[in-house]
């Protein structure tokens, strides 16, 4: 396995949509989010700035819901012509509309941005389909490898346990279940998709080959991360 948990996964991008045209003097921009609470505010703040920045466009953002909610919502706005100029998409679905056409190609917008050299490879070549960028980077998840001091301390654990390798937390959480499993106390929860995700590009591999489109959920690397996530 390797030996790093490095893993920086690019989870919810904007997508541009085709009918979206150059921003204008009174331009309004419908946009579709997934942000609520604590997020929401936060998207609502930045959206602000820009139009405190920008005062000839106005944006008008409607929260759909969650990620699956605004696939359903966008298939059925865009044969009616109701679909929205701008919208998150969680990054394993964009492709979807990109391949159909339905996305506008930003690749000279990126050309021409001064900043894109500011942006992490990662962020940017995720929306790359066939030479063409379809979405700016917007919302990058990165999952990270946290622990509770207060249980390794009861399982006779030090705080300063070796946590950098998968064999490092596979031995500690053997311990923990062996010590607490009495008490309900499990040593590791069981990853959620982008851990997942994560775990088996931390061990070389991918679900599929972002540049060929290789299928590699059956390459001995995917399937030995997996083996260490059972």
């Amino acid at each position: 396995m390797s030996q790093k948990l490095q893993t920086t996964i690019a989870a919810s991008m904007i997508a541009l949509l085709a009918n979206m045209g150059v921003a204008e003097a009174a331009t309004t921009v419908k946009f579709w989010h997934s942000f609520n609470k604590s997020n929401g505010e936060a998207l609502d703040k930045i959206i602000a700035g820009f139009e405190t920045a920008n005062p000839g466009i106005d944006i008008e953002a409607e929260y759909v819901g969650s990620y699956n909610d605004i696939i359903a919502k966008l298939q059925a706005a865009i044969p009616a012509r109701r679909a929205p100029d701008a919208v998150i998409l969680e990054v394993t679905r964009y492709g979807l509309f990109a391949n159909n056409k339905l996305l506008t190609d930003l690749t000279p917008y990126f050309d021409a941005d001064p900043l894109k050299a500011d942006l992490y490879d990662y962020a940017r070549e995720v929306g790359v389909i066939d030479g063409k960028n379809y979405v700016v980077p917007f919302n990058s998840s990165t999952p990270v490898l946290y622990f509770n001091k207060d249980i390794f301390a009861r399982a006779g654990l030090s705080a300063d346990t070796p946590l950098k390798t998968f064999a490092d937390i596979s031995a500690a959480a053997k311990t923990i279940s062996e010590k607490l499993s009495s008490e309900g106390i499990s040593g590791i929860a069981a990853p959620g998709q982008f851990a997942r995700w994560g775990l088996v590009m931390a061990n070389d591999s991918e679900m599929v080959d972002p540049k060929t489109g290789e299928i590699l959920l059956d390459k001995p690397n995917t399937i030995e991360a997996y083996q260490w996530m059972a």
